[in-house]
């Protein structure tokens, strides 16, 4: 019987869904499993007490047993034995009472455990992809900057376009236009959407570049900043690369210090006073994790 391809595309699109799932199923279930294995451990311990008394019980008639000499009843091997064997009685009835518990609590620990290795492993694989990502990306940028220029390449990187406007003097002025849908992905426009912006354009740029220096002295102190942590002290939201990639001191940083981009040529407007709002354009070193 041939079974119909959208059977099978469904159970092998289904074993993968399990197999991205399993490290939150893995946690789920050793997570259940801890409160099982304290549940039952709670229960035997209810129990306990009719168990000691057994034990004790049983250990004290094998002791008088053991020393009975020249009774019949029992032979001398029968004396030398019966010791052992209730105390061995006594801690095999232990054993079973909180066999279960244990039983369940190992298993979970291995849940755990193995949520913990899954989400580590795939961590290491993001990583590394990641970082060979940037490689490739920054020697791609070398090209194009060996091609058309330094400034150019920046121009390009950054999304702006300049274009020759003639005013009515007759003077031919250059303009940068700022494209958002072609910025890095790095890149944020400090705007009237931020809580920290101000309807002043002098107070915006003593506070970025205040901001600006806090971190440099932070990068200096701790000797690693997160983009993230910018993001959030400057009002903007997370992003998952954020929590990846930032700066380092030492010989794997690439400029040792963090740079907004506030004196970039497309904030020309913003340094010269004409506009509130700026693009910052934030020179990150790479995934921190490899940097380091």
């Amino acid at each position: 019987m041939r079974i119909p391809p959208a059977v099978t595309r469904f159970a092998f699109r289904q074993a993968l869904v399990l197999k991205k799932q399993a490290p939150h199923i893995l946690f789920g279930a050793g997570m259940v499993g801890v409160v099982g294995s304290t549940v039952l451990a709670c229960k035997a311990t209810l129990k306990l007490g009719d168990t000691l008394d057994a034990f004790e019980t049983d250990v004290a008639k094998a002791k008088a047993i053991s020393k009975l000499e020249g009774d019949e009843r029992y032979s001398a091997q029968t004396r030398r034995q019966v010791l052992p064997y209730a105390y061995a009685r006594g801690t095999a009835n232990i054993i079973k009472l909180y066999g279960p518990a244990v039983i369940v609590g190992v298993i979970s620990v291995a849940a755990l455990t193995g949520s913990h290795v899954v989400l580590s492993r795939r961590n290491v694989s993001l990583t590394a992809a990641y970082a060979a990502l940037m490689k490739a990306y920054d020697e791609y940028r070398d090209r194009v900057r060996d091609e058309l220029g330094t400034d150019k390449e920046l121009d390009v990187h950054r999304g702006i376009t300049r274009q020759q406007i003639t005013g009515d003097d007759g003077k031919t002025t250059e303009i940068a236009t700022y494209a958002p849908g072609k910025s890095t992905m790095y890149s944020r426009i400090f705007d009237e959407f931020c809580p920290n912006w101000q309807k002043n354009n002098e107070m915006n740029r003593m506070y970025l570049e205040g901001m600006e220096r806090h971190f440099n002295d932070l990068l200096i102190v701790r000797g690693h900043v997160f983009l993230n942590e910018i993001y959030d002290a400057l009002g903007f939201d997370r992003s998952q690369a954020g929590q990846w990639v930032g700066w380092v001191i030492g010989p794997n940083g690439k400029d040792n210090y963090i740079d907004f981009g506030i004196y970039e040529a497309a904030n020309t407007r913003f340094v010269n006073g004409w506009e509130r709002s700026i693009i910052l354009d934030f020179n990150v070193d790479g995934i921190i994790w490899k940097l380091i």
